[in-house]
């Protein structure tokens, strides 16, 4: 199987991390947002503003369910994938979820939030989603790290990895 989810909020830099990381480990990588927006044919954004948090969901949880095909490869969800309750389950069940972090403040200062619907024109809403969506990326996440310092979180996820006979 081999699959690497990587879960966090908006923001925390789960598609940069994980293509890095896939380059370091010579396995695939996958971005769910990516997906979402090929799928529906638009951007997020106006996939939300055009059919609402809820239809987005759906769309996220089915492109979650297509990274059941992939074997070696990074999988970066989008900062909500934790949201539904089925998606929770699923991603409970697979052998290797990582929850990135960083600090919010951090976060707040280099994010463009024009391009992310649920805090756009607002970044302090990271705050509150952040409060919401952490104790449920800690539920479902089998590793955690500080994604303050790529190279630092990259030797960790490394050494986790190898850890549980992902790498050898």
């Amino acid at each position: 199987m081999k699959r690497i989810y990587l879960i966090g909020i908006t923001g925390v830099g789960k598609s940069t991390f994980g293509q890095t990381l896939a380059n370091v480990i010579n396995f695939g990588f996958h971005d769910l947002d990516e997906c979402a927006a090929n799928r529906s044919q638009m951007s997020i954004s106006d996939y939300f503003e055009i059919h609402g948090e809820a239809e987005f969901r759906a769309l996220e949880h089915e492109c979650l369910m297509m990274t059941e095909k992939l074997t070696h490869t990074v999988i970066a969800c989008g900062g909500g994938i934790v949201e539904r309750e089925d998606n929770q389950e699923w991603l409970k069940k697979q052998d290797v979820v990582i929850y990135l972090h960083r600090g919010l403040e951090g976060i707040v200062a280099d994010l463009d939030a024009r391009h992310r619907p649920l805090i756009k024109g607002h970044p302090e809403m990271l705050y509150t989603l952040n409060a919401r969506r952490d104790p449920l990326y800690r539920l479902v996440s089998k590793f955690s790290v500080d994604n303050g310092s790529v190279t630092e979180g990259l030797r960790a996820v490394i050494a986790f990895l190898k850890e549980e006979g992902v790498l050898s």
